[in-house]
């Protein structure tokens, strides 16, 4: 199937102005550091004067403090009705209890939720456990090769055409299907004593989507502490990018469009007004990491690693809002990435006879990516609608479509970056609890680089550089008895690739990260779940 995409209305928006909110970000998130001791102290105060809610008190009702998570409460439904995909605590996945009352949705993903008990006051040091978790059984069919991890499970786009020039095939296009329970997962929530006028929870979660076939993977480990407005989280958590996931089976949860990831972090929750929750985290890659170059020679190829943010110093940087009056929901963040690609370099040095010397340096390269994301979600009765937008800027950290390049290699073996960017958008409205129906749109444009880039230097997701844009249409039905799931969907997920555009410069080809010549390839993706919750 060859055909021409239109060039959408995202080419022409100028998106110059993210690139300022650098300048107010690092002095207002120091002013809240500063402003953090004071504040919390006085909540302490206050808190001592005043007998202490139970976790399911006002506090926890908030947007970035959410209710105790469902494999907690087996007696009663998430909001909105079941939830599927590889999520958490207040995004999907998590068992639906269709017979007990409806719940408060979190807002902010990465907010754990503490054990739905009250917490200990009786003196005891030790916290108190309760197991959950759920057995999942995935099936899929897709009718050509893909982009994917877990076995195939976490469907992210089709592969482009690899067509035989003798026989005219794709090679590509081949179906396959598999049936899986590697996602089956098991956890314990922490509920602690007091501590520092603060309860005190954790939570610890795996499942068995390992590197390897069947390895047993850390999903979160965590510790908390809360006070009435303030909300401190240390631990393996959500990241806050991954705010208001859509509520359906697929194992993905929407990614690409969606941000996906769990990482370490130092998360900060402040209920600073009335439906009001401002949330600053300092956060570092383990599971879900970012591109670099393989080595010192920048033409090596790209690797996923840690090491490009870890050798930075500087963590990662998300600071956000939440807001949620009545039936809507509201919410905007910024999430900061620095990396350093490399700590060794090459530089040369040429004498007056003209001999040229090559010798190995430290170097201090950096690229810095500014992606903003706003969201919005309206609840009402049986009803769900929400809609989500982020402009990424090297976000495959995130499970995303992006990176960086190249721009410039100077004599003392340093080089200049320019990150690739994108647009995303995705749109899901659900109806029905018991009985429920879904239906999820997304979208994601490649807008390319703001500098021309080498072409043989550039650090994508999966090696992918020559796609333009993305869209899926996702139906599902489910239906959701006592601690049973049984649901089926129906993903169409298409991609259009083409040629970059290159130009050349000294004998060195560059590239603005776009495309031209699209043709659209298509994938369809049949999938079933049956899920039970404990």
């Amino acid at each position: 199937m060859v055909s021409s995409w239109p060039s959408p209305f995202l080419e022409d928006i100028n998106f110059d102005f993210f690139f300022e909110m650098k300048r107010f970000f690092f002095p207002a998130l120091m002013a809240m550091a500063f402003l953090a001791p004071s504040a919390m102290a006085q909540s302490a105060d206050s808190m001592a004067a005043k007998p202490m809610s139970t976790p399911r008190g006002e506090h926890y009702q908030g947007h970035m403090m959410p209710p105790p998570p469902p494999e907690a409460r087996p007696e009663g439904p998430r909001h909105g009705g079941p939830h599927h995909g590889d999520s958490h605590h207040g995004a999907p996945n998590e068992g639906p209890r269709p017979e007990g009352p409806r719940q408060e949705p979190p807002m902010m993903a990465g907010a754990p939720a503490p054990a739905d008990k009250p917490m200990r006051t009786d003196g005891s040091k030790k916290a108190s456990a309760q197991f959950y978790g759920f057995v999942r059984n995935y099936f899929y069919y897709d009718n050509r090769a893909n982009y994917s991890s877990g076995e195939g499970q976490f469907f992210q786009m089709p592969k482009d055409e690899n067509i035989d020039p003798t026989s005219g095939d794709d090679l590509n296009e081949n179906g396959h299907g598999r049936l899986l329970s590697m996602t089956t997962r098991i956890g314990v929530n922490l509920t602690g004593p007091m501590i520092w006028g603060a309860m005190s929870s954790g939570q610890i979660e795996a499942d068995w989507n390992g590197p390897d076939k069947w390895d047993l993977r850390l999903r979160q480990a965590y510790v908390r502490l809360s006070w009435p407005k303030h909300v401190l989280t240390a631990g393996q958590t959500w990241h806050p990018m991954s705010v208001m996931n859509p509520d359906i089976m697929a194992y993905a949860t929407g990614s690409p469009f969606q941000p996906f990831s769990r990482t370490p972090q130092f998360r900060w929750d402040w209920k600073f007004a009335k439906n009001c929750t401002f949330i600053a985290s300092l956060l570092y890659e383990f599971q879900y990491l970012s591109v670099g170059p393989n080595g010192t020679n920048l033409a090596s190829g790209s690797t996923t690693s840690a090491e490009y943010l870890n050798n930075g110093v500087m963590p990662e940087i998300f600071a956000g809002f939440d807001f949620k009056p009545g039936f809507w929901n509201f919410g905007a963040g910024v999430d900061i990435l620095r990396l350093r690609p490399r700590v060794n370099g090459e530089a040369s040095v040429t004498d007056e006879d003209g001999n040229t010397t090559t010798y190995k340096c430290n170097v201090d390269d950096k690229v810095v990516g500014v992606s903003p994301m706003a969201y919005v979600q309206f609840n009402k009765n049986l009803f769900s609608a929400k809609l989500k937008a982020t402009y990424g800027q090297n976000t495959t950290h995130l499970s995303m479509y992006s990176g960086y390049g190249v721009t410039n290699i100077k004599e003392d073996g340093t080089a200049e970056y320019e990150t690739l960017n994108n647009m995303t958008a995705w749109l899901q409205l659900s109806y029905g609890k018991k009985y429920k129906v879904s239906l999820f749109g997304g979208y994601s444009k490649n807008l390319g680089a703001t500098d021309d880039l080498r072409a043989d230097m550039i650090y994508t997701r999966s090696g992918v550089q020559n796609w333009d844009q993305i869209f899926r249409v996702n139906p599902e039905f489910s239906y959701n008895i006592k601690a049973m799931n049984l649901a089926i969907g129906y993903e169409l997920t298409g991609t259009a690739y083409g040629t970059l555009n290159t130009t050349e410069k000294d004998g060195v080809k560059y590239t603005d990260g776009t495309v031209d010549d699209t043709h659209n390839v298509l994938n369809h993706r049949i999938c079933a779940m049956v899920k039970y919750n404990f």
